[in-house]
C-alpha cells in the first residue's frame, strides 16, 4: 500500500503564509528560499485555489485599508473646501459620487430616478453644490442659478 504525498499547501496556515508572501510581492525565487522549495513549486502553489483565495482576501483588505486612509485624508482636507478651486471640488465630487453609485450600502430599495436626478442637478448646476455647502456651513443659501438670483434680488 503506497502513501499519498500530501502537499504543504494543504495546510491552511501554510497556504496563508504563501499567499501573504505572494501579495507582498516576493518573487518565486525568494519564496522558494523562504519555504525550502524550488521556484517551479512556488509557481504551482501561487496558482492553487487555496492560496488564491487567501491572496484575494488579503488584497481586498489592503485596498479597503488604503481607501479608508485616503477617504479620511480627503475628508480632513475638505474641511477647508472654501479655499479650493471649483474645478477641483467638482472632480472630487464626481469621484466620490461615481464610487457611491457603485456601492450597495444595503440601504433598502434602490431608487435610480432619485440618484439620476441628483447627479443631473449637480452636473447641470455647479452653484447648487456651492449653495448646499454654504447652507450646511452657515445656514445661508446661495442662489442656485441666475433665475433664483433675480428672484432673491427682487427683479
Amino acid at each position: 500500500m503506497s502513501m499519498a504525498i500530501v502537499s504543504k499547501i494543504s495546510d491552511p496556515v501554510f497556504a496563508k503564509l504563501v499567499a501573504e508572501a505572494y501579495i507582498d510581492g516576493c518573487s518565486r525565487k525568494e519564496m522558494g528560499k523562504m519555504f525550502g522549495v524550488c521556484a517551479d513549486t512556488v509557481g504551482v502553489w501561487t496558482k492553487d485555489v487555496r492560496v488564491q483565495t487567501h491572496a484575494a482576501r488579503m488584497a481586498q483588505e489592503r485596498v479597503t485599508r488604503i481607501t479608508r486612509k485616503i477617504d479620511t485624508t480627503m475628508e480632513g482636507r475638505l474641511q477647508d473646501c472654501h479655499q479650493m478651486d471649483t474645478e477641483v471640488l467638482l472632480k472630487i465630487r464626481k469621484e466620490y459620487l461615481d464610487r457611491a453609485l457603485k456601492i450597495d450600502l444595503g440601504s433598502g430599495k434602490d431608487n435610480p430616478d432619485t440618484v439620476r436626478d441628483a447627479v443631473n442637478l449637480l452636473e447641470e448646476n455647479p452653484n447648487f453644490a456651492a449653495g448646499l455647502s454654504q447652507l450646511l456651513k452657515n445656514g445661508d443659501l446661495l442662489p442656485a442659478g441666475p433665475e433664483e438670483a433675480d428672484e432673491i434680488d427682487g427683479d
